[in-house]
């Protein structure tokens, strides 16, 4: 194999060598999926020297050196998000000097139709790195740095991104969880003190945009004929079936309530995949969710999120008032002068919508409303389809 390879490396052209070597490191795990290597086939020489240079901080360098990909395997539940990959390589900068760097790239088609697609707007995402949005507030959380956006075709865009495969990500402990509600707190504060001219428009209101899209009553008549499934069984061992019309009920007078509340520009989207913790400082990436929402809905999507990810997601419902409260404290620290209560009014319009995916799960995964596959569920969750409804019960 090692032989094949050199002979290909002296016949192809540079790019081409490249992606050999993307292939050969691809060929030690999982197959790279193949419509992604397509894209990066089209990766240029020019793009990659760019991004270098400004991952390390230089005008230019000499040469960006042979460059290894290794793609990033993780649930996205917005289909087009192509793939996550991480670049690396050794550049000369001059004088001799070679120095390691790296990249994530985030590989977006924009003409993919998906089921997510009206819940963000990925061009908002290269609107905020292209014109350093919120970067250098000295705020605690921040936006991940954005080296380079390339166009390998007319609908692709790929986000070079400060890589972050370092830093903890998703799922976080409860101790994390709170270092994010709390830094979040603070800039959705400086977005009610200073709101920010963005100079695109935005959405708002995205816990009611899900209630219209997600359908709840139509899921719950669709749990009351799955009721002697194994996990519809195993969820509402504590409670009645009953229970998910009640709920289903209270969240759309919860959501319609919320377009009343207080409302500034929020993160809005904010699943905690989104997420990375570094020390005293969280760092977020996909800002293709930025909206005008209610204030605190977005603390209460991060906590509805942990519910959804991890093996221990149930421990984020025993602990949910503490979380909020580092969300407040956070906010309140930040000089924003609103009252907890409002907040817990917004926060809870968004939490609720991920209790309510909970309540109708099983319709998620099977009948006439199943979404995603079975391997996003079970990478997400960290389990097998079969124990969710009996950890999940205690919520």
């Amino acid at each position: 194999i090692e032989a094949g390879i050199d002979v290909l490396l002296l016949v192809y052209a540079p790019a081409c060598q490249r992606f050999c070597w993307q292939v050969m490191d691809a060929a030690w795990g999982q197959a790279m999926d193949e419509r992604l290597a397509s894209i990066l086939e089209l990766v240029g020489d020019e793009d990659i020297a760019v991004a270098a240079a400004r991952a390390l901080g230089v005008e230019q360098v000499l040469e960006p050196g042979r460059v290894t990909y290794g793609e990033i395997d993780k649930p996205h539940a917005d289909a087009r998000t192509i793939g996550i990959v991480r670049l690396a390589g050794k550049a000369s900068v001059g004088d001799g000097a070679v120095r390691p760097w790296s990249t994530v790239l985030k590989v977006v088609d924009l003409a993919v139709d998906s089921f997510n697609n009206s819940a963000t707007n990925p061009q908002n995402e290269e609107r905020v790195y292209e014109r350093g949005l919120f970067a250098g507030a000295g705020l605690k959380f921040r936006p991940a740095s954005c080296f380079h956006i390339s166009q390998p075709t007319e609908s692709v865009r790929v986000l070079w991104l400060e890589d972050l495969t370092n830093a903890k990500g998703a799922p976080f402990e409860l101790g994390e969880l709170a270092q994010i509600l709390r830094h979040l707190g603070e800039w959705n504060a400086a977005m009610v003190r200073d709101p920010p001219h963005l100079g695109f428009s935005v959405a708002s209101d995205f816990p009611r945009r899900r209630w219209e899209q997600w359908n709840f009553p139509a899921r719950v008549a669709d749990l009351q004929r799955l009721d002697a499934e194994p996990m519809v069984r195993d969820l509402y061992s504590r409670q009645p079936l009953s229970l998910a019309s009640q709920f289903v009920a209270v969240l759309g007078q919860l959501v319609e309530h919320s377009r009343s509340l207080p409302h500034a520009l929020s993160f809005g989207d904010a699943p905690i995949g989104n997420f990375f913790c570094l020390p005293d400082e969280t760092v977020a990436i996909d800002w293709s969710g930025l909206g005008i929402e209610p204030l605190g809905a977005d603390g209460g999507c991060i906590v509805g999120s942990a519910l959804t990810w991890g093996t221990r997601f149930a421990d984020v419902a025993v602990n949910e008032r503490e979380l909020f409260k580092s969300y407040a404290e956070g906010f309140a620290e930040a000089g924003a002068d609103i009252g907890p209560p409002t907040l817990r009014s917004g926060y809870l319009a968004h939490l609720a919508f991920y209790l309510g995916t909970i309540a109708i799960f099983p319709t998620m995964v099977a009948g006439p409303r199943a979404l995603f596959s079975r391997d996003f569920f079970e990478k997400r969750l960290g389990m097998r389809l079969e124990e969710f409804g009996g950890v999940a019960s205690v919520i």
